[in-house]
């Protein structure tokens, strides 16, 4: 088994990072060819960041990149799911499970981030000017789904891990010490 894993991502490899360089590529055209600019709004104390693009093709393009993310995401939790529930709970190891949970919060924080961009979306198509209150909640939420999209992941690693959780407890206890923090105590 360990040597099929090593053969394909000796070349999967490549691949993977040719898909992750080029594919975004196509959906950030309209960003990257028409003129962004950051401006100070008074009203709110802060510099928004402005384009010439037609807001709702970009919506509509981050929303096709979203779906297609949230689809193979959907996909991937299915397979983890379907091959974890194969085995029987006593062969079953901890850290496969641990993975899936951490797969699977991470799609519930992308679900929620493409919930927002759909707000944006509508609010984009039918109230340009923000004068809607569902408008004004799509923008107020924007920045925090881009910092959800960017934080989580490290802390939902870090929630599901067995060492910091072993660490947590021993520190709860009383009997944490730096070599346990290091990684020497196993």
């Amino acid at each position: 088994m360990q040597k099929s894993y090593v053969k394909i991502w000796c070349y999967g490899t490549y691949v993977m990072i040719g898909i992750l360089i080029i594919l975004p590529l196509g959906f950030t055209y309209p960003l990257i060819v028409d003129r962004a600019y950051v401006e100070y709004n008074s009203l709110s104390d802060t510099f928004v960041a402005r384009t010439n693009a037609e807001l709702s093709s970009l919506y509509s393009t981050l929303l096709v990149w979203m779906v297609v993310t949230m689809i193979l995401s959907v996909f991937v939790n299915t397979l983890c799911w379907y091959k974890i529930s194969k085995y029987s709970q006593a062969s079953r190891q901890q850290s496969d499970f641990r993975l899936f949970l951490v797969s699977f919060v991470t799609f519930l924080f992308q679900a929620m981030a493409f919930s927002i961009g759909i707000i944006n979306k509508v609010s984009a198509d039918v109230d340009p000017s923000k004068l809607l209150l569902l408008s004004r909640i799509g923008q107020v939420l924007s920045p925090f789904a881009n910092d959800l999209l960017t934080l989580t992941t490290p802390y939902v690693l870090i929630v599901f891990s067995k060492r910091v959780s072993n660490n947590d407890k021993k520190r709860r206890n009383g009997r944490i010490s730096l070599s346990s923090v290091m990684g020497s105590d196993s």
